[in-house]
């Protein structure tokens, strides 16, 4: 049932995404604090932001992931992953991106001495000044 609910909020909200010619968001070297959805649904790790908005970002994409729950449904029908250390280390492809490239800020939570992915709800949105 939460998960239909989910699903109808999603379809049902009103997204907007604009382009900012300041920063979008602060870049921390902290895991959990740099992790974005990709439009083509793989995950990225920021690396640094270069002056010319260029990201240099680690990406991984879902087959190198896990479901992280599988009862009612495979985690990876919501993008909900779980990550070994090691795939980040050793799978991950470096790419630069753009603001454009971003769909979703993810929570990157440790467990069991691994990542669980868990994309927020809202898209980003960025002003334009």
């Amino acid at each position: 049932m939460q998960v239909s609910k989910r699903l109808a909020e999603i379809e049902n909200s009103i997204i907007r995404r604009r382009v900012n010619k300041r920063s979008f968001c602060t870049v921390s070297k902290r895991r959990k604090d740099r992790c974005f959805l990709l439009q083509d649904e793989k995950f990225c790790f920021i690396r640094k932001k270069r002056d010319t908005g260029e990201l240099v970002c680690d990406v991984i994409g879902l087959d190198n992931t896990s479901n992280f729950f599988v009862d009612t449904c495979p985690s990876k029908l919501f993008n909900v992953c779980y990550v070994k250390d090691e795939v980040l280390r050793n799978r991950s492809r470096r790419k630069l991106l753009t603001v454009k490239d971003l769909q979703h800020k993810v929570a990157c939570l440790p467990y069991n001495d691994e990542s669980v992915l868990f994309p927020l709800l809202h898209k980003l949105e960025v002003e334009h000044h």
